[in-house]
């Protein structure tokens, strides 16, 4: 081959490369218009010092609603490559770099979840309750969400051993909602 075709052939492969990358790079990004200020999303804990020049800038990372879903955080590096951490459970991640660090996002267009409010709703609720050993002895549910605590409110009427029929509620936090039995018209998440 000669020179101007490796050359054709290189350009066009980087070419094809950076199309590819770029369009990844966009695809679930967490872009600037996808990032929550960290003391807004309350699923993320975050923390961060800047400890001066070539000095290890440390910050630290944790999942406050792991029962919920997955929140993935961004850490904003000056002059360096962001950190997009994934987390599942309620363990604390702690890095460093060596860039200072500018500040830590929560990333709605990856996380299941940046606040509670973004998930528990009265049709989650509901839903879930739905699913419950409770929702085949119970008619007519509702569900509302209880403001500030984000638990779901569970209102029905649920057969008793007698065969009627009598109101029972519970308030219970959105992931055991779907554990709520119908203990003889008594809605509760132990076991009968």
């Amino acid at each position: 081959m000669r020179l101007k075709e490796v050359q054709a052939i290189s350009m066009t492969f980087a070419l094809a490369l950076t199309v590819a990358l770029t369009g990844q790079a966009h695809a679930g990004s967490c872009g600037s218009s996808q990032r929550i200020e960290h003391i807004d999303a309350e699923c993320l804990d975050a923390k961060w010092k800047n400890r001066g020049w070539l000095k290890k800038n440390t910050f630290e990372v944790e999942n406050e609603c792991p029962n919920y879903g997955k929140v993935v955080a961004k850490v904003d590096i000056k002059s360096g490559t962001d950190w997009t951490i994934h987390l599942t459970d309620g363990d604390k991640v702690k890095k460093w770099d060596h860039n200072e660090i500018r500040g830590i996002h929560c990333c709605e267009d990856l996380s299941d979840l940046c606040k509670k409010s973004d998930i528990v709703t009265a049709d989650s609720c509901l839903s879930r309750f739905m699913v419950s050993h409770a929702s085949g002895t119970c008619t007519n549910p509702s569900a509302s969400v209880k403001s500030h605590t984000y638990e779901c409110e569970i209102a029905a009427e649920c057969e008793t051993s007698n065969q009627g029929g009598q109101p029972a509620s519970i308030t219970v936090s959105w992931p055991k909602t779907d554990d709520v039995r119908n203990c003889n018209g008594t809605l509760q998440t132990n076991s009968c």
